[in-house]
């Protein structure tokens, strides 16, 4: 699996062309670790006040798991954090509710593309027992379709 830096395409783009997987490593939640898969937005409704969201066209991952003995679906998505820099927040929400609680915060970064910090992520306040937070933050790189039938070592 090849990672490379995860800049947002145009809006233009078909969703072929967004990367669709995000792998997520290390965190002190064990099933908030492995693939988290894209979806359309929808989450604006779903956030706890308090978050701003980029747009209604957020780039969202989700990932459904069973923790504490609960349905529940993980969810990685950014926020504006401040006029100039946005920040992802990876976040739980149980399976009959709408309302998500963050449990892990990346870095801020500059600009308000859809770049996910692969390291120095943090929990998020004072949350108790789901240390350490994320050791690894990544897009899973997948080759165009028409490129399947030819050799996956060569890097682009």
């Amino acid at each position: 699996i090849m990672y490379k830096p995860n800049y947002e395409s145009s809006s233009s783009s078909s969703p072929a062309d967004k990367i669709m997987k995000v792998v997520v490593m290390g965190c002190g939640v064990q099933p908030a670790n492995g693939i988290y898969i894209y979806k359309e937005s929808g989450i604006d409704e779903r956030t706890s006040s308090g978050s701003n969201l980029i747009n209604n066209n957020t780039i969202v991952y989700e990932k459904e798991a069973i923790w504490n003995q609960k349905r529940v679906t993980f969810v990685l998505y950014p926020t504006t954090a401040g006029q100039y820099y946005s920040q992802h927040k990876l976040a739980v929400r149980q399976s009959n509710s709408q309302q998500t609680k963050t449990l892990y915060n990346s870095p801020t970064v500059m600009g308000l593309s859809g770049v996910i910090p692969e390291l120095a992520w943090e929990v998020e306040g004072e949350m108790e027992g789901i240390h350490p937070p994320p050791q690894f933050v990544g897009k899973i790189e997948q080759p165009p379709a028409k490129s399947w039938n030819k050799s996956l070592t060569h890097s682009v």
